[in-house]
């Protein structure tokens, strides 16, 4: 996702978390209950659907396409739904932010809210961090990394690409520690997001009414 979409998304969310403060500070208003809990369950609604994506793609997509496709076919389709994720994920995050911010306001603020804060603010960062910084360049190096495999023959097998006839190539390996190096960074985002979300998810739970 642009980085000028991600702006985009930011000033919709805005508007409309203005929109949610002004029906909630509305003098003599009957609805008030039900602005609390549209804005209740819009914040429960974007961090479960976030917490869900990440769980699918990180510990189930991932895994079985890259047993199940060509090593090549395999990082093209990875390069066309991180974009995707990362632009949901640093929406839903930031839709969380919001929404947290109109159900509990700055002044009755105490250690708990502002623990949880820094928790979504923390899953925000990594977030948005994976998808305008790591992202385009993992997906830019894996490019130049296929068109040297392609040269050799390889990309065609299933699982990890025989990097060994290709120790010759000064550049590919190169390439290679690079991309390790950011995929590596950006894997530990993505995972400590979700143990961030994970506790959010938690603190949320212990607040909900029994059922």
């Amino acid at each position: 996702m642009a980085f000028s979409t991600w702006r985009y998304i930011q000033i919709s969310v805005l508007c409309s978390a203005l929109l949610l403060a002004y029906l909630l500070d509305a003098p003599n208003r009957e609805d008030e209950t039900l602005s609390e809990e549209l804005v209740n369950f819009l914040h429960l609604l974007s961090c479960s659907l976030w917490f869900g994506v990440q769980a699918w793609v990180t510990f189930f997509a991932g895994i079985v396409l890259y047993h199940s496709l060509p090593s090549h076919i395999f990082g093209y389709l990875q390069g066309r739904i991180f974009p995707v994720y990362f632009g949901l994920g640093s929406f839903l995050c930031f839709a969380a932010i919001v929404t947290f911010l109109l159900a509990n306001p700055f002044c009755v603020w105490s250690i708990t809210e502002c623990s949880q804060m820094m928790i979504l603010l923390f899953t925000l960062t990594g977030t948005v961090l994976n998808e305008i910084v790591f992202e385009p360049k993992i997906a830019h190096i894996m490019v130049q990394c296929q068109m040297k495999e392609k040269e050799r023959g390889l990309g065609g097998a299933y699982g990890k690409v025989d990097q060994s006839i290709l120790q010759d190539d000064k550049e590919y390996v190169q390439l290679r520690r690079v991309f390790r190096r950011l995929h590596s960074a950006s894997v530990f985002l993505n995972l400590s997001g979700f143990l961030a979300m994970s506790c959010h998810i938690w603190h949320l739970s212990t607040h909900l009414l029994d059922l």
